[in-house]
């Protein structure tokens, strides 16, 4: 499955999907299917890529389901773990990025891949980007299940290593473990708010 771009499409109708009662969702950016046979050629590609034995860092919580979908196809020696990276209040970005969780010294001489939801002003990974690699691994990738290219801060030259789809710089989306004010994680479908 070809990367898809989804800039300058529409959501769809939310009534398709049962979403009717929520007033402040427009429609489905993704719906479920598509992720699944997304996240398997994710998978694929990044086992292809020799990612065999390494430690998948999950970026809490927003990537939690799409990590719990990924790592099963991984292979099973993977060492899994959770990081929480922040710089989003509400909706917004705060521009100041915390880490915390995880002890990455763990990490030295091993090839690391991170799970983002994600990739928006390209600060967040920067910054988590730039604190792995102190550590030394012996490969840092990122995975993102979405990206956001035409948001980032100028100055950031980030860019994920695999990508998911390529969103539109003003959806804000939820589901899929993405959340507004922890609201909408568990929705199986990415849709956009209004």
């Amino acid at each position: 499955m070809k990367l898809r771009d989804l800039r300058g499409e529409e959501p769809l109708d939310p009534r398709r999907f049962g979403l009717e009662n929520y007033a402040d969702i427009s429609g489905v950016l993704i719906s479920d299917y598509v992720i699944r046979e997304r996240v398997t050629t994710l998978g694929r590609e990044i086992r292809e890529n020799g990612f065999i034995d390494g430690v998948v860092l999950c970026v809490m919580k927003g990537a939690f389901m799409f990590h719990a979908d990924l790592v099963r196809r991984l292979d099973p020696r993977i060492k899994s773990s959770f990081v929480n990276v922040s710089s989003y209040d509400g909706q917004k970005s705060t521009g100041e990025v915390k880490i915390e969780g995880y002890n990455l010294h763990k990490i030295g001489m091993k090839d690391v891949l991170v799970v983002e939801d994600v990739v928006d002003t390209g600060l967040t990974m920067t910054r988590l980007r730039d604190e792995v690699l102190s550590y030394n691994p012996n490969s840092f990738n990122v995975v993102t299940l979405l990206d956001k290219p035409d948001n980032r801060l100028r100055g950031i030259t980030f860019e994920p290593d695999y990508t998911g789809f390529i969103v539109d710089k003003d959806h804000f989306v939820v589901g899929y473990g993405m959340d507004v004010n922890d609201q909408y994680r568990g929705l199986r479908h990415i849709c956009a708010l209004r």
